[in-house]
């Protein structure tokens, strides 16, 4: 046992390869904050006119929360300390932890999501409606309990991407090859279920760590900088384009199997078969259609004559535009709830695991129903038909629940400063909890426009919060001396 913990002794002391300098501090904010700022304009001046019935509500607020993200990180950056600590927490012993409780219930979680016991990448690519038809049908039967067990070891899986990522350097050969496995195995699994965000959250982790790269210093001649910052703009570049290669194709072939289902060619229930999988075959104009068609939500009209029909070639534009729209619709239900009146749910509005879970211990289901009644998505609901979960309404909506608008753009403004500051932790304490609670954040604001992503799910809620509480209880209690 020994000779094995030997393999994953890593090097707390060695430096690690991003300095905490130049802008380096403030990538992380640009890429993030800048992303919000894109689906904005996107949402104002996009593809897609949305109708906004109270502009002079909606922009404003959301300009105020990009205002109150940027002021709360630039003020950790320059006024937040990052505490060292006393104890030393080796990444190597934590990666293995996390990485050996991924390995174990992996295998198990593939069989009962998907049928099989090893993710079939090739029917994820290939045929992704199925795939994703297989998927809901397994988990909608697949035991509780595992997912529970799940849910209560999520901080430690967790912990394993953010690790390798950015503590890389620290990392012995035997966790280098663990932490890359967790993360191809991750993505595999997305793929094989025919959902997005296993592997868009990994890429917008590794786009984030090469944009850091692209900024850090790099020594050597002015030739090899360039060349060296040339070949990690072709990775990023790289990247996005076989993301949104495989985004299209994901899309293309679940509204190709949504047809077949609506026709009545495909009965879902009897053509679940993991080994015998049936593929739709569509009019590939029809298919165009109905991703037009989904991409207006029944809300919104493409702009005429605008500026998009000229730079967009007719082959793809249906594309980008149900792109656009899938990260810039939830400002519409946004735009609704502003509209309706403001009821306490008393810190049980920003989470449905939260809220279903303290529910229990206060009456059950019609406590629950009660402070569900008190939330925007149950307002804008009813009264608008916009169904948070079916479709989105941003992140704002969820905090606003409990705090309001305005308390909501202070929220946002805890969420700058921490998320500020748990990058400064990463990179001058070395702190891991800090490392793994920056990338939460990083997810939570790429995601500000759609969802509350960090906070909804069983799994997410409880790493997000673990990782948190780790990273301040190493702070207070293990804080040894402040660097400057």
């Amino acid at each position: 046992m020994k000779k094995l913990l030997s393999f994953f002794r890593g090097d707390n002391d060695s430096p690690l390869t991003l300095q905490y300098r130049g802008l380096v501090r403030y990538v992380p904010l640009l890429l993030s904050g800048g992303f919000f700022a894109l689906t904005i304009f996107l949402y104002a001046f996009g593809p897609l006119d949305w109708h906004v019935i109270n502009p002079e509500k909606l922009y404003p607020f959301l300009l105020l929360c990009l205002v109150a993200l940027i002021g709360g990180y630039v003020l950790a950056t320059v006024k937040g300390r990052a505490v060292r600590c006393k104890r030393s927490f080796n990444v190597g012993w934590i990666l293995l932890v996390g990485g050996i409780i991924f390995l174990v219930l992996f295998f198990p979680l593939t069989k009962i999501t998907t049928g099989k016991w090893f993710p079939d990448v090739y029917r994820g690519i290939t045929n992704t409606g199925y795939a994703y038809q297989v998927t809901k049908y397994f988990s909608a039967t697949a035991p509780k309990l595992f997912f529970y067990i799940r849910i209560i070891l999520s901080p430690f899986i967790y912990m394993v991407t953010p690790l390798t990522l950015l503590y890389w350097r620290r990392l012995p050969l035997a966790g280098k090859i663990l932490g890359t496995s967790v993360i191809v195995l991750n993505i595999s699994l997305g793929i094989a279920q025919g959902v997005n965000k296993h592997v868009a959250d990994i890429v917008i982790q590794l786009v984030l760590v090469l944009c850091l790269f692209l900024f850090a210093k790099h020594d050597g001649t002015r030739k090899e900088k360039w060349m060296y910052r040339g070949k990690i703009l072709v990775g990023i570049l790289l990247i996005c384009i076989t993301f949104l290669l495989y985004y299209g194709n994901v899309m293309r072939n679940r509204v190709s199997m949504d047809i077949a289902v609506g026709d009545g060619s495909i009965n879902i229930e009897e053509a679940i078969d993991p080994e015998d999988e049936i593929r739709p075959e569509v009019d590939k104009d029809k298919v165009n259609d109905l991703i037009g068609d989904y991409a207006t939500f029944s809300v919104s009209t493409e702009r005429e004559n605008s500026l998009w029909d000229v730079i967009l070639p007719q082959k793809i534009k249906p594309t980008v535009t149900f792109l656009t729209s899938y990260f810039c619709h939830g400002y519409t239900g946004l735009s609704l709830a502003m509209e309706r009146e403001f009821t306490s749910s008393y810190g049980l509005g920003f989470s449905d695991f939260l809220r279903h879970n303290v529910s229990k211990l206060f009456g059950g289901q019609e406590f629950e129903d009660k402070m569900y009644e008190n939330t925007y998505m149950y307002k804008i609901a009813q009264s608008n038909d916009w169904v948070t979960g079916k479709v989105w309404s941003s992140f704002f909506i969820f905090p606003a629940s409990d705090v309001s608008f305005p308390g909501t753009i202070l929220v946002v403004f805890l969420i700058g400063f921490l998320f500020g500051l748990s990058w400064k932790d990463t990179l001058q304490s070395g702190n891991p909890f800090a490392a793994a609670t920056f990338i939460g954040f990083i997810t939570m604001v790429f995601f500000f426009s759609a969802n509350n992503q960090m906070f909804q799910s069983g799994e997410s809620f409880t790493a997000f919060v673990g990782v948190i509480a780790a990273w301040l209880l190493t702070r207070w209690f293990f804080g040894e001396k402040r660097a400057k």
